[in-house]
């Protein structure tokens, strides 16, 4: 399931950048002058900026997820190393119990 939601979140997240390159390219005529982040279009300037907002959002998102996507795994192989002790410990228990 993991495997099929990243795999939906790429596919958007390249159409979004193609997306994006092509509304650059088209807007290219309404950049100001030694400022690349702004356009002379007020309108078009809170499209943009709304969609910036978005797009940080989706990355926090996305880094948070990840992150206790990352910490779930190690949690895992940390228990799995405390549980495959406790049964080397058990067995060696149960041996010395055997053996008297």
């Amino acid at each position: 399931m993991d495997f099929l939601v990243s795999f939906w979140l790429t596919s958007e997240l390249l159409d979004i950048d193609i997306n994006w390159e092509h509304f650059v390219a088209s807007t290219n005529d309404k950049l100001v002058p030694g400022d690349p982040l702004k356009v002379s279009d007020a309108q078009l300037q809170k499209k943009i900026d709304a969609l910036d907002e978005l797009s940080e959002a989706l990355v926090g998102e996305i880094n948070q997820r990840s992150q206790e996507h990352t910490a779930r795994r190690k949690r895992t192989e940390r228990l799995a190393r405390i549980l495959a002790i406790v049964a080397v410990v058990a067995v060696l228990i149960v041996w010395a119990l055997v053996r008297r």
